[in-house]
């Protein structure tokens, strides 16, 4: 009977052992673990592809998971998104949130930009108690999809005008083009080596005109300083000349 008692009593102790033992690692666990912090975003585009539990990730690193998705209830147009995000993440009020392909995958996920050094911490610009809502921006994806019509119009009409362009009436035309361009070159080669001729006569005939007044020039020199020396001999020819001087 003692043995029994004895042994009932080793076992309560321990369980109770094993009992304080699972708690306190439960409370290791939880005091290690870092509490997230609730945001709310609206999308005014289709989220296709994102579900509860995809990630949301901070320039690439994953820092929360998306905890709801529904139908905005004050304009059917957005979508409510509703994310648990790590509380050192660094969501500031210039912090905005797109949408990101995740692989060839066809799956979704939040990507957050922003949180610039001594900008305010979006939590602190609301009140205590309400959710903070992060803006949302165009993802680059939907934004190609909205241009795509218009680029597809553009490409239209640029395989519209390369088709008249190259119609057989514009290709003869353009043949005639070049052929005139070619005539006008050979006549434009001609003209120039004719001119070239000309001018090489003309330079020549200069030569010769300058360097007749060049001997000119040195004539009237000399005349000019007989006349100085002798006044007379402007009338009367000096003796070197063939006539005797008065």
């Amino acid at each position: 009977m003692e043995s029994d008692k004895h042994y009932f009593r080793v076992g309560v102790f321990l369980i109770g052992l094993l009992l304080v033992a699972a708690m306190f690692t439960m409370w290791l666990v939880s005091a290690g673990e870092e509490s997230d912090d609730r945001y709310r975003i609206y999308f005014a585009e289709s989220v296709s592809g994102l579900t509860q539990g995809s990630p949301v990730k901070y320039r690439g690193v994953v820092v929360g998971a998306v905890e709801n998705i529904a139908i905005s209830s004050k304009d059917s147009r957005l979508i409510r998104v509703d994310v648990r995000i790590r509380e050192s993440t660094p969501v500031k009020s210039d912090s905005v949130a797109s949408l990101k392909l995740q692989g060839v995958t066809g799956t979704s996920f939040i990507e957050l930009n922003g949180g610039a050094p001594g900008m305010q911490s979006l939590k602190e610009t609301v009140e205590k108690g309400k959710i903070p809502v992060i803006p949302s921006e165009p993802s680059g994806i939907n934004a190609v999809m909205n241009q795509l019509p218009q680029i597809m119009d553009q490409l239209s009409q640029f395989a519209t005008q390369m088709n008249k362009l190259t119609s057989d009436a514009n290709i003869g035309k353009l043949s005639e083009a070049f052929d005139n361009l070619a005539a006008s070159s050979g006549d434009i080669r001609d003209t120039l080596q004719k001119t070239q001729g000309n001018v090489v006569e003309s330079t020549e005939q200069i030569s010769g005109t300058m360097s007749n007044l060049r001997r000119a020039s040195r004539n009237v020199n000399i005349v000019t300083e007989r006349i100085k020396d002798d006044p007379s001999s402007l009338i009367f020819p000096s003796e070197e000349e063939g006539i005797p001087a008065p």
